[in-house]
């Protein structure tokens, strides 16, 4: 009823690639993510919250994978939406800073990882303040990259 260029449409696509994503079919997720993405680009256009949450997932399951080059292609994409769109004073916006993180550290980059996770830590401590758990999440990855770097009295 609705067509192949409904946001409705997309929307569905992405729920079907939720799913794959979590039964471990990566191949299928990003199939649903980037049908997701194609009509979302064509209807909603390049600076939508919705656009960015598809580059978002199109990132993790590459992330998932150990595609940490496309991994970041597409979190920087979503990255580039949310600062245009949601300010850099967003927790969205500190998810994709996270989110990076997560990619240098995986990749070995310990002073990209760092970087990031602070870029994260200090919109979630304005926003949600030191005492939430999304701000816990930036203090662990934090002292994680300085355990792996041997530096166990900044991990502290």
């Amino acid at each position: 009823v609705l067509g192949n260029e409904h946001t409705a449409t997309a929307t569905s696509y992405n729920n079907i690639g939720i799913v794959y994503g979590k039964k471990g079919d990566c191949e299928s997720a990003l199939d649903y993510y980037n049908k997701s993405l194609q009509i979302r680009l064509k209807v909603l256009g390049n600076e939508h919250t919705d656009t960015a949450k598809s580059y978002h997932n199109i990132g993790l399951v590459y992330q998932r994978e150990g595609d940490y080059e496309s991994a970041l292609d597409y979190h920087n994409q979503s990255l580039e939406i949310k600062l245009k769109v949601l300010g850099n004073e967003h927790t969205a916006t500190a998810t994709s800073y996270n989110n990076i993180g997560i990619v240098y550290g995986k990749k070995g980059d310990c002073e990209s990882a760092l970087d990031y996770y602070n870029k994260s830590l200090q919109i979630r401590l304005k926003v949600l303040g030191n005492e939430h758990t999304d701000t816990a999440k930036s203090y662990h990855n934090i002292g994680l990259v300085y355990q792996r770097e041997g530096d166990y009295e900044s991990a502290l």
